[in-house]
């Protein structure tokens, strides 16, 4: 391969790349997006929750508010948490 067609393909993957990645935010958001409304309609109704974490950990409680990266759990033993949701592996309604 020579320099002009190896300057070519580098060229054309730079240009894949960048595309796959604003695909990629694209699909993060929307998936965000369905993620908080699942979580929302989970703290508006009061829904109990059984949240296994990545560390192996389980709360149980019910969301009391959503953010961007992170949810408000009251726990059934009434403490207040903040988890990261990044943090969390599993959530399911108990």
């Amino acid at each position: 391969m020579n320099d002009m067609n190896l300057e070519n393909t580098i060229k054309q993957l730079a240009e894949s790349i960048g595309e796959l990645t604003i695909r990629i935010k694209q699909i993060s958001k929307y998936i965000e997006g369905e993620e908080n409304e699942m979580l929302k309609l989970y703290a508006d109704n009061s829904t109990p929750l059984e949240l296994m974490l990545a560390t192996g950990g389980i709360i149980r409680g019910k969301i009391s508010w959503v953010g961007n990266h992170s949810l408000g759990i009251k726990a059934e033993s009434g403490q207040n948490y903040v988890l990261y949701k990044h943090s969390i592996a599993l959530i399911q309604e108990i």
